[in-house]
């Protein structure tokens, strides 16, 4: 059975009936299913469902996730061998100022009979004038922006891998290209009611040369003033 949560719900009223009090502030979104093949989550907070465009995006997301993971779901064998097909993505705020709105999610499937689930990391950053998402390399004015960003962030990603090895004592790692700007993912972090302080990199063990077993990482660079300078004027008071 599907149910779908679009929270506020709508008042219905007849026409001519007087409102009462203020209208509701939007409240988070979810839409969910669960039958005995599939368990379906796809959420987003109230910051996302106050933006119309932007709630229509996801919503339109969820809904085409659905229909795509019921299709999968289909094909496994059933009864469920070891439960049903499991598919969730829950979108969190990462960065709401008043410029941008950053949220960040991580999309979990897990396929009955299969060894282990499947991960991704997901950013959108939503421009609040443009109305729209943005590229990374859309917040800055300058053409060095992303890779000052990308270079900082490798650093640290290329030390903690070889941390890691050395605690597992597998020695030196070999070399490890940095991820390019449309092959990662990389989103603004603020604290609540803050600017944007710095910014995080995730990458799954699947996108590093170690694969799987690697592990993921969760990679974060601060926001430096000769970065922040390269930023649009226009967006730069988020910083």
């Amino acid at each position: 059975m599907l149910r779908l949560m679009l929270l506020p719900a709508a008042l219905l009223c007849l026409q001519g009936c007087a409102r009462e009090g203020p209208p509701a502030a939007p409240r988070a979104t979810a839409i969910k299913q669960s039958t005995p093949s599939l368990r379906f989550l796809h959420s987003y907070p109230a910051q996302a469902a106050a933006i119309p465009g932007l709630a229509a995006l996801l919503r339109k997301e969820g809904l085409e996730r659905l229909a795509e993971a019921g299709q999968d779901s289909k094909v496994v064998s059933f009864p469920p061998r070891n439960g049903p097909d499991e598919v969730e993505q829950v979108w969190e705020v990462s960065a709401d100022t008043a410029d941008l709105l950053a949220l960040s999610s991580t999309a979990s499937t897990y396929q009955d009979g299969a060894a282990h689930g499947y991960f991704s990391y997901h950013t959108l950053i939503w421009g609040r004038s443009a109305g729209r998402p943005l590229k990374l390399s859309e917040l800055f004015s300058d053409r060095s922006g992303v890779p000052m960003l990308l270079e900082a962030l490798c650093a640290k990603l290329i030390s903690e891998r070889e941390t890691r090895w050395r605690e597992r004592g597998n020695g030196r790692p070999g070399p490890m290209a940095c991820p390019k700007a449309d092959e990662t993912d990389v989103a603004p972090v603020a604290p609540r009611g803050g600017r944007i302080r710095s910014f995080l990199m995730r990458l799954t063990g699947d996108e590093t040369p170690d694969g799987y077993a690697g592990g993921s990482y969760e990679i974060e660079a601060p926001a430096t003033p000769a970065l922040v300078a390269l930023v649009k004027p226009d967006l730069r008071g988020s910083f």
